[in-house]
C-alpha cells in the first residue's frame, strides 16, 4: 500500500469524520490504537506537538470508532435484557389471593 503523503491534525479529523474531538483525543491517546506511522507529532512550535493521522490512521480510526459503537450498542442492549429478567424474577408466579374455599375454612362436609 502506498504511503499517505497528507497528515490531518485531530481537529480536522473530527470534522471530516463527524466525531468528538475529545473522544479522538482519547482514542489516539493510546498509541497501540493506530498502526505505527499513521499516527504522527509535528512540530507547531509547542513543547509537545501538535498530533495528526495520515488518511490510513483515518481509516484505522473510523473502523475502531465503529467497533466500539457496535460494543457499546450490544451492552445497552444486554443491559435492557437483564433488567427485564430480573423484573420477571421478581413478579410472582401465581396470584397471592385465597380462593374462596380457603375464605370460608372448611373443605369437606360436617359429619351429622
Amino acid at each position: 500500500m502506498a504511503r499517505s503523503r497528507f497528515i490531518y491534525t485531530l481537529s480536522q479529523v473530527a470534522g471530516m469524520i463527524g466525531e468528538n474531538l475529545e473522544l479522538i483525543e482519547e482514542v489516539t491517546a493510546n498509541s497501540d490504537n493506530i498502526s505505527e506511522g499513521e499516527l504522527v507529532y509535528v512540530g507547531d512550535g509547542s513543547e509537545d506537538g501538535t498530533k495528526g493521522l495520515t488518511e490510513n490512521g483515518i481509516e484505522e480510526l473510523q473502523s475502531l470508532l465503529a467497533i466500539e459503537a457496535i460494543c457499546a450498542h450490544a451492552v445497552a442492549l444486554s443491559i435492557d435484557f437483564s433488567q427485564s429478567l430480573a423484573r420477571r424474577r421478581q413478579r410472582p408466579s401465581q396470584a397471592k389471593v385465597l380462593s374462596t374455599t380457603h375464605l370460608l375454612g372448611r373443605t369437606t362436609k360436617p359429619l351429622a
